[in-house]
């Protein structure tokens, strides 16, 4: 049964591309091996010094010995311990003259990225951060794309971040990749980061009956929502002014945080036009069309 079962191995681990460099990528820490059979006798080189021999009981020479290994059974020589000093070529010689040469790669896995909003007001930034990883790259993407919104250059941490302004509200996803890992992070950018600073323009606000939207234009201290030519929420001083409009009343809400009003318990008859005016007197036009909504079966 075991000559059976090392005969198997070998026909399933044997690369024979002699003369040509293999890639090999591995994590730190980690094991290779090096899959070209010494089935006869051979060594395995690096940097043009011998670092292993298959007819020694324990192969491995200088800085690789008990870390170097070779399986009788599978002829393969490997590697154990991985260190980034690993990195570099090696050669696995056959007493048959044959040579198979391996290019190691030695990365660390990339860690799960940190996102943030880091300009919280129109046009606003995210950035994405990783702690750890080498020749890694940090991408963003938007929710429903499957390229890219945006790419960094190839780097290793500490250099792992990825700035990235944004004009659309939605979830926006952060990857961090090398040969070995990736890793992801979504943040949610809200409706205050929608461009919408082309004041006198109307923006389209899509709502569902029931539910609450916010109107994406920030006042600070002083502003007004006003729907119909009637003041239907009113900040001033930095504080939300009780009014008594009976179509919104309690409905209308200012978020002192973020600068935004919001309406909530939306009706079929909220639909129509709605001016927020800030302290600059610089107003958007918002056209609100609330939707019944049917949820799927």
């Amino acid at each position: 049964m075991k000559i059976i079962l090392c005969i198997f191995l070998l026909n399933i681990t044997a690369v024979n591309v002699f003369g040509q460099s293999v890639e090999l990528n591995r994590i730190l820490g980690e094991s290779v091996k090096f899959p070209a059979a010494v089935k006869k006798g051979g060594y395995l080189m690096y940097g043009g010094d011998p670092i292993g021999d298959s007819s020694l009981g324990t192969p491995g020479i200088g800085n690789y010995r008990g870390r170097l290994d070779w399986d009788s059974c599978t002829g393969l020589f490997s590697l154990s311990g991985l260190k980034m000093e690993d990195i570099g070529e090696y050669k696995v010689h056959n007493t048959d003259q044959n040579i198979t040469v391996f290019q190691l790669n030695v990365y660390i896995n990339v860690s799960k990225p940190h996102v943030s909003i880091t300009q919280n007001e129109y046009p606003c930034t995210i950035e994405c951060t990783a702690e750890r990883g080498t020749e890694a790259t940090l991408s963003w993407y938007r929710e429903g794309e499957t390229k890219p919104y945006s790419r960094s250059s190839v780097r290793s941490a500490p250099h792992l971040d990825l700035p990235q302004t944004v004009e659309r509200s939605g979830t926006y996803t952060c990857e961090a990749k090398n040969s070995v890992s990736n890793e992801k992070a979504s943040i949610t950018v809200g409706n205050h980061c929608t461009a919408v600073s082309v004041f006198g323009q109307s923006v389209e606000l899509d709502g569902i009956v029931g539910e609450s939207i916010e109107f994406p234009t920030k006042v600070e201290t002083s502003g007004s929502l006003i729907h119909s030519s009637v003041t239907i929420g009113l900040v001033q001083g930095g504080e939300l002014i009780s009014l008594t409009h009976p179509e919104f009343k309690g409905r209308v809400q200012w978020n002192k945080s973020t600068g935004l009003f919001s309406l909530s318990g939306l009706r079929l008859n909220d639909s129509g036009v709605y001016n927020v005016q800030n302290d600059g007197q610089k107003s958007v036009s918002l056209l609100l069309s609330p939707q019944t909504y049917f949820p799927s079966l």
